[in-house]
């Protein structure tokens, strides 16, 4: 599997290929990571972790020292494996794919993101991009985590047997419900909780959050929001926190370890996103058995939908205020759409049933000349 980089802050992504990793490795695969930086902490993966020499993290040569070390290395490291499967269609991922053919291996390449801020559509405003995106769509085989995603593709020209769609899965007995005891013994400040995970970038909606406490002032004092993250917005966020007088109700908690346990302290989770590809954290939430409230994109609805959760327009602080207070006053709702969410991650987001998917797909596709 390559991965651009394990090292720092793991968000979503690399959690959900490190989850997917150690789930293959212990059904007898052989699975190994190749990376520009490894992990700072234990990850749980047990298999090699590949870095290359003359590599470095400098702002300004970092993607030019991993682009030329995959193009001078990877086909190297390729001729000890089957196949490489590339986490996100980048720069980096077309190199991939020209090393991969160089030593006839087949390669998978699994989209992140779609939409507004996709995968293609990030890569083709780069410098090379363009050039880059061409030769990225000769890979053997592509995963797209919803419909949206598979459209941008095909749109592309790849035809729709060589996209297969497997979405994001969950460790569903990790993010499960609390206990009345684990909801009892939660430290976290406020009688009513509500969680934002991710990161603190504007296009997630964060300050459309803070513009919606604020109007909860009034109506729901007892309610505090919890942002878990970090990012290039958070000095921003602190500021506006200060500014809206919410400093008591609203917390900026930095990267947090076990994102389980924050959620089982919580009432509920926020996701305005502008833009997602598969979102971990509202599959996360499910699993806990909490409410959602989310913004009304394609990716948001292809993993809920009104059964578990609500749906509020793009930058809409009053509807998210006014679902906030909706599920406050209505628990019996709150507890439905909780526990229809769980239901659904179990049905289709489980961790095992991905893991299989991934695993039938690389035998499809080794099987083929």
């Amino acid at each position: 599997m390559m991965l651009h980089n394990l090292g720092g802050m793991l968000a979503g992504m690399e959690w959900q290929a490190v989850r997917l990793a150690k789930r293959l490795l212990e059904e007898g695969l052989e699975v190994a990571f190749v990376t520009l930086r490894p992990p700072e902490e234990d990850v749980g993966f047990t298999g090699p972790i590949h870095t290359f020499p003359f590599t470095t993290t400098l702002p300004g040569l970092r993607r030019a020292s991993w682009l030329a070390a995959l193009a001078v290395h990877l086909p190297r490291l390729l001729r000890a494996h089957d196949l490489l499967h590339v986490h996100q269609a980048t720069i980096g991922a077309a190199v991939a794919v020209t090393a991969a053919h160089a030593t006839g291996r087949k390669v998978l390449v699994k989209l992140a993101c779609s939409g507004l801020y996709g995968d293609l559509r990030v890569m083709r405003g780069q410098f090379l991009g363009p050039r880059a995106a061409r030769r990225l769509l000769e890979a053997d085989h592509f995963v797209a985590l919803t419909r949206e995603s598979k459209r941008e593709l095909t749109a592309e020209g790849v035809a729709p047997e060589r996209v297969s769609c497997i979405p994001n899965g969950v460790d569903a007995g990790s993010f499960r419900p609390a206990s009345g005891e684990e909801r009892a013994a939660c430290s976290l400040p406020g009688p009513r909780r509500f969680a934002y995970l991710g990161r603190l970038e504007a296009y997630k909606g964060v300050h459309t959050l803070l513009d919606a406490w604020a109007l909860l002032a009034r109506q729901a004092p007892q309610c505090h929001l919890f942002f878990a993250g970090a990012g290039p917005e958070r000095a921003r966020l602190e500021a506006r926190i200060r500014h809206l007088d919410l400093k008591d109700r609203v917390h900026l908690l930095g990267t947090v370890a076990d994102s389980a346990a924050l959620l089982r302290g919580c009432d509920g989770l926020l996701l305005p996103s502008e833009s997602e590809g598969m979102s971990n954290a509202l599959l996360e939430a499910m699993g806990t058995g909490l409410p959602v409230i989310a913004s009304d994109i394609e990716a948001n609805r292809e993993v809920a939908d009104t059964s578990c959760g609500l749906f509020v327009p793009l930058g809409d602080a009053g509807a998210i205020a006014a679902s906030v207070l909706e599920l406050l006053e209505k628990p019996e709702l709150a507890v439905r759409l909780g526990s229809a969410g769980r239901a659904r991650v179990l049905e289709r987001f489980a961790l095992e049933s991905v893991a299989t998917g991934y695993r039938r797909l690389y035998e499809r596709l080794l099987a083929r000349p």
